[in-house]
């Protein structure tokens, strides 16, 4: 499953290997 994940102000993709919310998760890290 790929997510978007919010790092240092910049946007990624990555593969998660278990669904951890549901497909489409967006994670926010600050």
């Amino acid at each position: 499953m790929k997510q978007l994940v919010f790092k240092q102000g910049k946007v990624v993709v990555e593969e998660v290997p278990t669904p951890a919310c549901g497909a489409g998760q967006i994670l926010v890290e600050n």
